[in-house]
């Protein structure tokens, strides 16, 4: 009996703060954009999904200035426990394993979705649906494969996606065309990146 094929999710965030700064602790995610995929990467399903920070989380004006959301915006969100329901809803069609991608080498996005499952208690409910030992990173899928430049928007440039840059929509979908290129021109030489369990 042949094995089902897993889907593809990737998925881009933005969030109230700079991850590489203050981690997911203490920061909210805003944006979540997801792109599901079957195992030939055609795109099944796509959404974005907005989620009201706390109120008394710092409101970070540089952070504002990449993602372009003020905080009147962003007080308009659905709640925090909306976004999670949307983003169960959003992948319950989907059974079986999901293999999750972003575009970041600390995968920051996967940390910031836990955070938002995380502050209510719902880690276990995350952890079964992303398995952790089937996340990809594109950046290190490219390392791997000898490319020095790796920032989305120098890989927009490489292959002249049209990308708005810091708007998660955009961004996954930049990902996915990333992702699409890497699998298409290495994919035959070097399978064992395609197998690759982030830590």
């Amino acid at each position: 009996m042949e094995k089902k094929k897993p889907f593809k999710l990737f998925v881009d965030t933005e969030t109230t703060g700079f991850p590489e700064q203050a981690g997911w602790i203490g920061n909210d995610v805003l944006t979540w954009s997801g792109i599901i995929t079957d195992s030939d990467l055609n795109i099944l399903d796509k959404k974005t999904i907005f989620s009201k920070p706390n109120p008394k989380t710092p409101w970070n004006d540089e952070a504002e200035k990449f993602h372009g959301i003020n905080y009147y915006q962003a007080m308009q969100f659905p709640s925090k426990k909306q976004a999670i329901i949307d983003i169960m809803n959003f992948i319950k069609d989907y059974k079986g394993k999901i293999e999750w991608i972003e575009h970041s080498l600390n995968w920051i996005d996967w940390l910031f979705t836990f955070g938002l499952f995380y502050e209510f208690n719902l880690e276990a409910k995350f952890r079964l649906a992303f398995n952790s030992d089937f996340r990809f990173s594109t950046i290190r899928i490219a390392r791997e494969n000898g490319f020095k430049k790796n920032r989305l928007n120098e890989w927009a440039d490489r292959l002249n996606i049209k990308l708005k840059h810091h708007d998660s929509e955009s961004d996954a979908m930049a990902c996915y065309e990333v992702y699409k290129y890497l699998n298409k021109e290495y994919k035959q030489e070097q399978e064992g990146l395609f197998a690759f369990i982030g830590e």
